[in-house]
């Protein structure tokens, strides 16, 4: 009941989910002689239809600023006017200005000024580490995520972004004031062009009270706006200079290309605005592992890009093929490492957004939106080298819309109310039949299978792959990969869908010159379901199985019961992959579960005081969330329906919601004009993603009823995890051009999602593995940034983080394998605090840009410069293991650590990479030549080791004596043994995954209108 009449109270008071994305400008006016404030002095934004009068003292508040660079004219009667352009207004800040007025009565013209860009800003109460637009100009490499990881305080790993020792879900995203957030796997759901984006706030500790669903990070992108004239831009750029796996320049093609196109500008009148723009990207590297050449079993021709070995005359056995199909045969390959270093990409994607603004002088109203879609392939391992046509297929897409306006009711308070929607789909399918789960049934039919021009041993089973023989020995070497035979089904099915809708409400009071006030809430509403089915090539067994009756498919017959029996994860999906609107009950059991529904609300109240000698932030923040999640009635004793192989529906009960109250507190002291410190303290708190709560109950029947080890079990009950953050900085200018920020941050982090053993009271099931809230976290740290903005044509930008996290879990099955329960069901506490597997102890970036203006250089020098960019880190920690067999013991029951946990560290991480342009100016038309190199040096830079020996590039198999004994047993084919072993597992060669990025090298052209 009470649940209620909160969600009805927010949607009563607070229509929203999207954040204020403007900020303000303050500034005096005085005259240049006399140096006395000149009251009713008129502002104008040019190009808006925002401005502001002085005061008696010379002052003036422009509010509501959106994000971007402006020009200010200021005019008063008797004196000249004065133009200050290349003023930034970033968001939730404020921006300061001085301006001198000449009297008429001296002889000068109108004045032009070109405002210096401030290095610090007292505003800002916590650190806020802004991207602007043309940061992406002079960048060598492409895309957010580039320019997001060289921000201090920021990792990332695997694509994945740790802010300040806090997981990947604990950061949160917004677009346009739009949460896009994957709120069930973490991370961004809505993909952007880096040139839709006008500017990117990352907030590495505190935030204000009208932000939450984050407590590690926040980054903040707000979308172009339509300039006050049409601008139009296209890029292309591509690294298709070689064909694949043939060296050219000191490098590689990776079969990589990106187009893009902006257009934006006035429709109509100045009111009305438009700014679109498109891209089209394209990895074309399949990853091949090697290349059969002149063999009798022949592979698809497609050249790989290894360091390896030539492997002559390998014999493979024992094979069954459609040409002899009930022998079993010895026959050989050659295979050919090509050398280079992977990328392992095939993948399209396109990519559009747009924005459509609408001012009046008390209503504006702004529209963007954004749709991105990619299809590829799924790389290519080893053990497919004869099967490229068969290789999985992926389609996804996802996107965004945002409706908001933002009425004033009088010059200093305004009510702004917004509607979002964003999506994210996606579907995995075997590339012979497409995609639609109508098709599983194919995916093992001889017949379907001949008729696209495939053969199946039988229904439901291949041919038996290709395996390697050595030596003497007629059995196969079974830590070599086995080649699987070309047309072998290998892909599964998978679909996902997310949707999600919120409505806010904000309104905003500038009480005072220096106090603000704002209060408001937030609804937010999401959609999930899940298909993943078990035992997709054998369907077509049960479908001709006349015992289950196979016309019959409704989601309790009989052949849904036989489905059920493997084990599929579906949520809103019944078992044959149709979409559901509840749980399904039946016979007392809970068969399927329907979609599962979230919701979160909040409301908070934020105000900000900013006084001539410091400034306040102080907040308090509501939050409301509902996971929809699953619970036990009493986790340790479960009962069950074996017949349909399914647990009774009275064991269930919906999660509870919860609430919590935060405080927000924000400091900032500006001692001098160019000395600021800032402390801040907040109390955040956030769902965990939910990927680890929502799993379908077939999969709860085989963990509980089973009891066996999954290293990735279902969570129950999950609660909000909560943190508390320090932050304390100062920025301190140096002389006029350059800057120091310097920020100590301190956080505990409690209640994240850990991995337990559970104790089991009933006589019909033993113990399970779970997820439960029970891991926590402390990390602290330094942050440094200089800045040194453009001084005799070099700009300098240099970033280091000293940092210590630490925790009982990186992940959470961290402690997979480990035994421990909760004591009568109470919260487990893990007891180890050891450092987290994505620490970097030191991590830091340098980016030198030396450029020659307009009219500066001579003919050849003019509008060309350079960008060098410099990344390192000291590594990450990791744990040596022991174990006594040839793979890496990904299963912790089968290996025991031979130090502490987390005590060793992979090599020290040195990355350069570079950038080269050149400008010319064609009348209207600006055209920009260049080309970047990523890792320039062709450093093999270790991002991951071999737990066996601490080496990225040795797992140690073949120097202990198993291993040297098991070589020995080949004979004279010993030294082909190590050589293959090395190339396909435990070398360099096998270890594609521990090495960053290998040299690529991108020529490009842009042009500007």
């Amino acid at each position: 009941m009470l649940q209620k009449y909160w969600l009805s109270l927010l949607l009563l008071l607070f229509p929203m989910i999207v954040f204020a994305q403007a900020g303000k400008i303050r500034g005096t006016v005085v005259d240049t002689k006399s140096k006395e404030p000149l009251i009713g002095a008129n502002i104008v934004v040019e190009g808006t239809n925002l401005g502001a009068s002085t005061d008696a003292d010379g002052s003036f508040l422009i509010l509501n600023v959106p994000v971007g660079t402006y020009s200010i004219k200021t005019s008063y009667i008797g004196y000249r006017s004065s133009t200050t352009s290349n003023i930034r207004v970033n968001s939730q800040l404020t921006t300061e200005i001085h301006v001198d007025l000449s009297s008429e009565d001296v002889q000068v013209q109108a004045v032009e000024i070109v405002a210096e860009r401030p290095l610090i800003n007292k505003s800002a109460t916590n650190a806020v580490r802004i991207i602007d637009a043309d940061f992406f100009d002079n960048l060598p490499a492409r895309g957010l995520d580039a320019a997001i990881v060289l921000q201090p305080g920021v990792v990332e790993r695997d694509g994945n972004f740790y802010i300040r020792g806090g997981r990947p879900d604990e950061t949160s995203f917004t677009l346009d004031g739009v949460g896009i957030k994957d709120i069930v796997n973490g991370g961004r759901s809505v993909n952007i062009s880096a040139e839709a984006i006008e500017q990117v706030q990352v907030l590495t500790g505190g935030y204000t009270a009208e932000y939450g669903g984050a407590s590690a990070g926040l980054v903040r992108s707000d979308l172009k706006t339509g300039s006050e004239q049409w601008k139009f831009t296209g890029l292309g750029e591509t690294d298709n200079y070689s064909s694949l796996g043939k060296k050219a320049l000191g490098g590689y093609s990776y079969g990589y290309s990106d187009a893009t196109i902006t257009a934006g500008g006035p429709i109509a009148s100045q009111s009305l605005r438009f700014f679109g723009s498109a891209e089209f990207q394209k990895y074309g590297d399949p990853g091949t592992p090697l290349l059969q050449t002149n063999g009798s079993i022949q592979a698809v021709d497609i050249p790989r890009v290894w360091d390896g070995y030539d492997f002559v005359g390998v014999r493979m056995y024992p094979t069954v093929t459609p040409t002899h199909p009930n022998d079993y045969m010895t026959d050989t390959m050659n295979l050919v490492a090509r050398p280079g270093n992977t990328m392992g990409g095939n993948d399209t994607r396109t990519s559009m957004s747009g924005t459509l603004s609408y001012a009046l002088s008390e209503l504006q109203v702004k529209a963007s939106g954004s749709y991105s879609s990619n299809s590829g392939q799924f790389t290519t391992t080893t053990a497919n080298l004869f099967n490229q046509d068969r290789l999985g297929k992926y389609d996804k897409a996802d996107g965004f819309a945002n409706l908001k306006a933002t009425y004033w009711l009088s010059p200093k308070t305004s009510i702004e109310a917004a509607y979002s929607y964003t999506f994210s789909n996606e579907e995995q399918y075997d590339p012979a039949f497409g995609s639609g789960a109508d098709k599983i049934k194919l995916y093992g039919d001889s017949a379907a299978n001949a008729a696209k021009g495939y053969t199946l041993r039988s229904d439901g089973i291949n041919f038996p792959a290709y395996q390697i023989l050595l030596g003497n020995q007629t059995d196969a070497v079974g830590e070599l990969p086995a080649f699987n035979q070309a047309g072998t089904v290998v892909q599964g099915y998978f679909k996902s869908k997310l949707i999600q809708s919120g409505l806010r409400a904000d309104i905003f009071s500038q009480i005072s010159k220096t106090v603000e006030l704002k209060f408001g809430g937030e609804y937010s509403s999401a959609t999930y379901r899940r298909f993943n089915p078990a035992g997709e090539l054998t369907w077509v067994q049960n479908f001709k199985d006349s015992t289950l009756n196979p016309t019959d498919l409704s989601p309790t017959g009989k052949l849904a019961q036989r489905l059920r029996v493997y084990g599929p994860d579906n949520l809103g999906y019944d078992v044959f992959g149709n979409e559901t609107s509840s749980d399904l009950k039946y016979e007392g059991a809970t068969l399927d579960l329907g979609p599962r529904n979230p919701i979160t609300g909040a409301g908070y109240l934020q105000s900000k005081i900013e006084l001539q000698d410091i400034v306040l932030n102080l907040g308090l923040r509501y939050d409301y969330f509902s996971s929809d999640g699953i619970d036990w009635e009493n986790p340790h004793s479960i009962t069950f329906v074996d017949s349909l192989a399914a647990i009774q529906s009275t064991n269930f009960k919906k999660s509870p919601a919860h609430s919590y109250v935060s405080p927000r507190i924000g400091f900032s002291f500006p001692v001098t004009d160019q000395t600021v410190f800032h402390a801040q303290y907040g109390r955040f708190i956030q769902q965990p993603r939910l990927s680890e709560s929502y799993r379908g109950t077939p999969l709860f029947y085989n963990i509980i009823k089973g009891g066996f080890f999954y290293q990735n079990p279902a969570a129950f009950g999950i609660e909000p995890e909560q943190t508390t953050s320090y932050e304390l900085g100062f920025q301190q200018q140096v002389g006029e051009n350059a800057a120091l920020d310097v920020t100590a941050f301190y956080k505990d982090i409690v209640g994240q999602v850990t991995y337990v053993n559970m104790t089991s009271t009933s006589d019909v099931h033993g113990g399970y593995v779970a997820y439960v809230n029970g891991d926590f976290a402390t990390t602290k740290g330094l942050e440094f940034k200089f800045t040194l903005r453009r001084t005799n044509r070099v700009q300098a930008s240099i970033n280091y983080t000293l940092s210590d996290a630490r925790g009982t879990g990186s992940t959470p099955n961290a402690l997979a394998g480990a035994w421990g329960s909760p004591l009568g069901g109470g919260v487990f506490t893990p007891k180890y605090i050891v450092p987290l597997s994505f620490n970097q102890a030191h991590r830091g970036s340098m980016s030198l840009d030396y450029r020659f203006a307009k009219n500066d250089g001579g003919p050849i020098l003019e509008q060309m410069g350079l960008n060098i960019l410099a990344q390192f880190n000291s590594g990450t920690s990791f744990t040596r293991l022991v174990f006594n067999t040839p793979d890496n013991a990904t299963d912790p029951r089968f290996r025991a650590p031979v130090e502490e946990i987390g005590a060793s560290t992979t090599p020290w991480y040195f990355q350069l990479d570079a950038r080269l342009d050149k400008s010319f100016s064609l009348g209207p038309v600006v055209l920009n030549v260049y080309v970047y190199v990523i890792n320039l040096l062709g450093t093999d830079n270790a991002t991951d080791a071999f737990v066996r020996t601490g080496d990225p590039k040795n797992d140690g198999w073949l120097g202990t004596s198993e291993g040297r004994n098991k070589a020995l047993t080949y004979g004279t084919d010993a030294g082909l043994y190590g050589q293959m072993y090395n190339t396909f597992i435990g070398g360099r060669n096998g270890a594609t995954s521990n090495f960053g990025p290998p040299r690529q090298i991108r020529f490009g052209v842009k042009l500007e209108y």
